[in-house]
């Protein structure tokens, strides 16, 4: 959002705010699944110390 906000809501693009929001919240819970599959792998080999 940036300087441009203190002046003017209606300058942002609410468009592109919400494009990464929502990129946002896909990401974290896509992220926290593949760790999730890594450490079910790893401990279902014995790869850990």
């Amino acid at each position: 959002m940036g300087p441009g906000a203190a002046k003017r809501l209606s300058s942002i693009k609410w468009i592109v705010v919400e494009s990464m929001a929502w990129v946002w919240l896909l990401t974290l819970p896509t992220t926290d699944g593949i760790a999730d599959l890594m450490v079910r792998l790893f401990q279902a080999h014995d790869w850990t110390h």
